[in-house]
């Protein structure tokens, strides 16, 4: 579950278009289709709370913006000049899986420790 999907998923019960959405936002017309594939998600709170209200759906906000956190969070890995190319690759992929909202930040610092007793810095 990400900021996106659910985001599309009201969107779509609410049977508004993309384009709607985004003309009663007043926003560009590819604005809601960035944040529906996560590629673009508000950082203001005001922002999320307006467009909330635009599809009749105040009382989640705060789910939203628990998921907006989620997907500001990001992972930065810094190697070693000797990592082990597997091991880089299997860091990268957990970076991209964890910045996209699909891995619980937990269990990333978890592997993330075990596979940089393994090569990483």
């Amino acid at each position: 579950m990400s900021f996106g999907t659910e985001l599309r998923a009201l969107r779509r019960a609410r049977g508004i278009s993309g384009a709607e959405l985004c003309r009663t936002m007043g926003w560009s017309d590819s604005y809601v289709c960035l944040m529906e594939t996560d590629r673009s998600i508000p950082h203001s709170w005001e922002k999320i709370a307006r467009l909330l209200a635009a599809l009749s759906a105040e009382d989640r906000l705060a789910e939203f913006q628990e998921l907006a956190q989620i997907a500001h969070q990001k992972v930065v890995i810094k190697f070693t000049p000797k990592v082990d190319p597997a091991v880089r690759d299997a860091l990268l992929l957990l970076g991209r899986v964890y910045d996209k909202g699909e891995l619980d930040g937990r269990i990333a610092r978890s592997l993330r420790r075990l596979l940089e007793k393994r090569g990483a810095a």
